[in-house]
C-alpha cells in the first residue's frame, strides 16, 4: 500500500512539475508577445488548464477545501477589486479574476505540491538562452523585449528565480549556485541599475548560502570554505569582465547608467510623490486607490507605477494592501523561526526588485508574489492533517 501510494505521488509530482513549467514558460512567452489576443491567449490558456487539474483532483479526492486565510485573501482580493472597478476604474474583471483565482490557485500548487527543481531550472536557462542569442543578435544597445526596456530582463528571470530557490530551501534540497550566478550575468548585459544591484544581492546570499550548508555539514573546513568562497566570487568577477570587454564596450555599455544618473531616479520619484499626493489627501482614494487618469501614470507611463505596493493600492485600495503586508510580515516571521534563510532571501530579492517596478499585481509576477503569502498557512495547514503529512516540505 505505501509503495502504491508513493507512485501515485510520484506520478502526481511528475504531473504538476509538466504543468508548472508550462505556466511559467507561457508567462514568458506572453511577455515576447506584441500586444493582440495572442498574448493573453498562452498565458490564460496555461492557467486554466492548471486550476483545471488542480481542482479535477480535488474533487476525485474530495478535498476541495481552502484555509481560511486564503479564503479570506481571496474574498477580499475580489471584493476590494469589484469596489475599485466601480469608484476609481483603475482595474478590470479579468484583473480581478486573474489575481483572486487563477494567480492565487498557482500559488497553492507552488506551495502545496512537491514540484521537481529540475522543471525550473529548466525555465531559467531557457530563458537565459533566448536573451544570449538576442544580445548576440540585436547587440547590447537595441531592446531584446519587444514591448518593454531591458530593465524588464531581470523581472522576466526573477519570476522563476525567486520561486526556484525559495523551493530548494522548502524541500531541503541541495543549492546549486549556477542559476543565479548565470541569471546576474544576463542582468549586468541588460544594464539595468535595479535589476544589477538586486541580481548581486541574491548571488551574493546564495553563494553565501551553498558554502554555509558545506561547512555546516563538514564538507569543506570553515577556512578553506572562506578562501573557496572569496576565489569562487574572484572568479566570477573576472569571468564577466573578460565577457564585457571581448563582446561589448564595457564601461559605456554597463555602466553608462550609473556614471549619468547614479542612483538618481527623478522619474520614479515624481510618479511616486504624485500618487502619495492624492492618496493622502482625499479619503475616498486612501481608500479605494487614486485613479490613473488623474495621473502621470495614466497620461504618459501607460499605468505603470513603478512601484508593485503602489500597484495593489491604486487596483485595490488600502485594505487589500494592508492584507498583503500582514501575508508578507507573517511569511518573514515564519522563515526566521524555521530558518529557511534562502526562502526569506529570495522573498526580499523579489519584493526589493518590485519596489522599483511593476512586477506584480496586474502583472505575470503576481504569482510568485502571492507563493511568498501564502506559505505559511498552506504548510501549517498540511501539518494538521495527517493523511497528508508525507507531502509536507
Amino acid at each position: 500500500m505505501n509503495d502504491m501510494n508513493s507512485l501515485k505521488r510520484g506520478r502526481a509530482s511528475r504531473g504538476y512539475s509538466a504543468l508548472v513549467f508550462l505556466f511559467f514558460l507561457a508567462i514568458f512567452t506572453s511577455t515576447l508577445i506584441e500586444r493582440g489576443i495572442t498574448k493573453q491567449l498562452v498565458y490564460y490558456a496555461a492557467s486554466i488548464l492548471c486550476l483545471g487539474v488542480y481542482i479535477i483532483e480535488k474533487l476525485i479526492k474530495k478535498m476541495l477545501s481552502i484555509n481560511k486565510n486564503i479564503f479570506i485573501f481571496m474574498f477580499l482580493c475580489i471584493l476590494t477589486g469589484i469596489s475599485n472597478f466601480v469608484l476609481i476604474r483603475n482595474t478590470g474583471v479579468s484583473d480581478i479574476i486573474e489575481c483572486a483565482i487563477l494567480n492565487t490557485v498557482m500559488a497553492i500548487i507552488l506551495n502545496e505540491k512537491r514540484i521537481k527543481l529540475e522543471w525550473l531550472e529548466a525555465i531559467i536557462y531557457i530563458e537565459c538562452a533566448y536573451f544570449v542569442y538576442k544580445f548576440l543578435s540585436v547587440g547590447f544597445y537595441a531592446r531584446v523585449m519587444t514591448l518593454y526596456s531591458n530593465n524588464a530582463v531581470s523581472i522576466a528571470l526573477l519570476i522563476p528565480l525567486a520561486v526556484y530557490y525559495a523551493l530548494v530551501d522548502l524541500q531541503n534540497e541541495s543549492l546549486k549556485i549556477m542559476p543565479v550566478i548565470v541569471a546576474w550575468v544576463i542582468s549586468l548585459f541588460a544594464k539595468g541599475r535595479s535589476g544589477i544591484i538586486i541580481m548581486t544581492f541574491l548571488l551574493i546570499c546564495i553563494v553565501a548560502a551553498n558554502y554555509y550548508h558545506g561547512v555546516k555539514n563538514g564538507h569543506v573546513n570553515k577556512w578553506i570554505y572562506v578562501r573557496q568562497l572569496l576565489y569562487r566570487i574572484f572568479v566570477i568577477l573576472l569571468l564577466t569582465g573578460i565577457s564585457y570587454y571581448i563582446l561589448s564596450n564595457y564601461t559605456n555599455v554597463v555602466f553608462s547608467k550609473f556614471y549619468r544618473s547614479g542612483t538618481d531616479d527623478t522619474g520614479r520619484f515624481l510618479i511616486w510623490t504624485e500618487y502619495l499626493h492624492y492618496a493622502f489627501n482625499r479619503i475616498k482614494y486612501f481608500i479605494f486607490g487614486v485613479p490613473y487618469r488623474m495621473l502621470l501614470i495614466g497620461n504618459f507611463f501607460g499605468g505603470n507605477s513603478h512601484n508593485s505596493f503602489i500597484s495593489i493600492h491604486a487596483k485595490n485600495g488600502i485594505v487589500m494592501l494592508t492584507i498583503c503586508l500582514i501575508f508578507l510580515s507573517k511569511s518573514i516571521k515564519w522563515a526566521i523561526n524555521n530558518k529557511k534563510y534562502v526562502y526569506m532571501v529570495s522573498l526580499l530579492a523579489f519584493c526589493m526588485r518590485s519596489f522599483f517596478d511593476n512586477v506584480f499585481w496586474g502583472t505575470r509576477g503576481t504569482t510568485t508574489f502571492i507563493f511568498f503569502l501564502f506559505t505559511p498557512y498552506i504548510i501549517s495547514s498540511y501539518k494538521k492533517d495527517l493523511s497528508q503529512q508525507e507531502e509536507i516540505y
